[in-house]
């Protein structure tokens, strides 16, 4: 038999909600109660998962890790040198799977410059060669919620810097010399089981819902802004899609949400009703009787994510499936 293909992985922002998610599926590692992927039998990774700065991943994670896995800590996408320094040592990379982001909309518009340049890295682009596969994590924000279900080819008008800065780069990647060899996958919200890898700065909004559900304390849910939410070990699955079969003719861009369009109240109604919690707690809110906050809020980012499901073969599931596997216990 010939010799497996050991491809040489860089993945960004991996300490994050999605990072750990997807080195634990790219280890074997199991999550829950369903069985761990692995790559196929003609195929290792070697990856070096670098991450900004959260304290406790280390000591977390490195126990649950192989050791083809390198951690590199204080990875700074938006310094040229920290990028060398990477490159240099553990390069050249075959794949890069690009998730470092300032994730959250709000903090993005608070901090504009530090936004701009962590979520729109051109010196990452330019010294990586042309010959790396790019897949970026984009977001359903690029849209502006006036003209839901989105395709691919809609025109992308973001309303807040979040969204700007990730189509900038969508655009940097897709018009540079990597676009060949890229995909830009335009996530939805990401909703799926606590990480795997040890604890996170961020949850997805599924524990947040869980919690508060159970302690019972008063919280109000948006019912009139609609996403297609997404779990989060299905974009793991089409991630690792591309990493194991390439890009080829498949670069460009996607849509990756699951099937079900909802608010955040539904969210919380589907976790209630899983886990057996009073909704008495829950309130629903119009976002539209508030007035404007900081941030502007598209109203309707649902999306069509087929061409994604056509180009894998992997479709993505709806909400009440994901909160089962979430919450495998209850």
């Amino acid at each position: 038999a010939s010799a497996p293909m050991v491809k040489n992985i860089l993945l960004t922002g991996a300490s994050g909600t999605l990072g750990q998610h997807l080195l634990a599926a790219l280890c074997g590692i199991a999550v829950d109660d369903s069985s761990p992927s692995s790559p196929p039998d003609d195929q290792q990774y070697n990856i070096t998962a670098a991450y900004h700065s959260l304290e406790t991943f280390e000591s977390h994670s490195s126990s649950l890790l192989p050791s083809s896995v390198r951690l590199v800590k204080n990875f700074d996408i938006s310094s040229a040198n920290s990028i060398k320094s990477v490159l240099n040592t553990h390069g050249p990379f075959d794949i890069v799977v690009h998730l470092a982001a300032v994730s959250s909309p709000g903090v993005a518009e608070k901090n504009a410059e530090a936004a701009r340049q962590i979520n729109t890295p051109s010196s990452f682009l330019d010294a990586l060669p042309a010959t790396a596969q790019l897949i970026f994590l984009s977001t359903d924000q690029v849209y502006d919620g006036t003209n839901a279900p989105y395709e691919e080819n809609d025109e992308a008008r973001p309303v807040n810097l979040y969204g700007e800065t990730k189509l900038e780069f969508e655009r940097q990647l897709l018009n540079g010399k990597h676009k060949m060899g890229s995909v830009a996958l335009r996530s939805s919200l990401i909703l799926g089981p606590a990480t795997p890898l040890g604890a996170c700065r961020k949850q997805t909004f599924l524990q947040f819902v869980h919690d508060r559900l159970k302690k019972q304390e008063e919280t109000q849910f948006f019912t009139d802004e609609y996403r297609n939410v997404v779990y989060v070990k299905d974009v793991c699955k089409q991630i690792q899609y591309f990493i194991d079969h390439g890009i080829g003719e498949k670069s460009g861009v996607y849509n990756m949400g699951g099937a079900d369009r909802v608010s955040r109240l539904d969210i919380a109604m589907a976790v209630a009703d899983h886990c057996g919690f009073d909704m008495a707690c829950a309130k629903g809110m119009e976002r539209a009787s508030l007035p404007p906050g900081p941030v502007a809020s598209p109203p309707d980012i649902s999306m069509n994510s087929t061409k994604l499901e056509e180009a894998t073969g992997i479709k993505m599931l709806g909400l009440a499936d994901m909160v089962k596997l979430s919450f495998p216990a209850s």
